[in-house]
Order: structure tokens, then sequence, then C-alpha cells
């Protein structure tokens, strides 16, 4: 809920530095002279023997952390006023959110 509003100004500002300080320590005295095509290739060829295709369960883990960013960010508009008790109370949380998607992943079939 209200982590989000302070969490992503920190984190783009720590990951901006991050770049920045990288760059300025590695790549500016690094002389870039190109890179053909071929080698493109064959590095590529040798990274999807290595790693293999992409999986049906690689997908699902990607669809279902996907699932999981939204219901963060739409719980405070669309899922906590239509879920609570006769008094008002939230019964879906941040925490709630954060262990379903987990919790799914045990019950998916590899």
């Amino acid at each position: 809920s209200k982590w989000f509003v302070f969490a992503l100004p920190v984190s783009l500002v720590s990951v901006m530095l991050a770049f920045a300080a990288l760059c300025t320590r590695y790549v500016k005295s690094l002389k870039f002279r190109g890179i053909s095509h071929e080698t493109l290739e064959a590095e590529y060829s040798d990274l999807l023997n290595e790693v293999g295709p992409f999986s049906r369960d690689e997908l699902l883990v990607g669809l279902i952390q996907l699932t999981q960013v939204v219901l963060l960010i739409i719980r405070p508009f669309a899922i906590s006023p239509f879920v609570q008790t006769e008094y008002g109370e939230n019964l879906v949380n941040d925490a709630t959110l954060a262990c379903a998607p987990a919790l799914l992943l045990f019950f998916l079939p590899s």
C-alpha cells in the first residue's frame, strides 16, 4: 500500500546511482572496437545450448510473478474494499498477496 510510494523513488535513485558508478568505474576506461555479427551469433548459440530453450515452467513463474505485482498494486482500490469483515477490517493485505502466488507455485506441475 504506502510502501510503494516510499520504495519506488528510493529504488529508482539507487539504481541510477549504481549505474552511474559502474559506468564511470568500468565502462569509461574501455575501448570498444565493435562486435561482428558472427561473434554475436556464436555467443548466442553457446548460451542457448548451455541454458536451453524457454520452457513452460519459466513462462508460468513469470506470469504468476506478474500477477502478484499487479495484485499488490491494485489491492487498495480493487480488492480491499470488497474483502472486509462486517466491522470494516480488511481481510486481504500485502502479506496475503505475497504468499498466495508463492503457494500457487507448489501446486503447479512441472
